[in-house]
């Protein structure tokens, strides 16, 4: 039922106005990162997050107790601000 959800979700979003997607919010990758890492695993994970800096929370809670969770499954350090 999640993965019908998902692909629900994602067929019900609006095309871009020139074709192309924007950049995903900080949450938006961290969750993405999270799902990765629960469906295929910590290395699909990594290799999602990349060498990209860590996200900036801009003092969000929710960035910020979520980003420690990832860290704590995937086992990096990932200095949030």
């Amino acid at each position: 039922a999640d993965e019908v959800t998902v692909v629900r979700a994602l067929r019900e979003l609006p095309p871009a106005r020139d074709g192309s997607l924007g950049a995903a919010s900080p949450l938006a990758r961290l969750l993405y990162a999270e799902l990765l890492q629960r469906r295929v695993g910590a290395e699909a994970a990594r290799a999602f997050l990349g060498a990209v800096s860590p996200e900036a929370s801009g003092g969000d809670g929710l960035i910020q107790r979520v980003d420690r969770r990832l860290q704590a499954r995937l086992g990096t350090p990932r200095a949030v601000h």
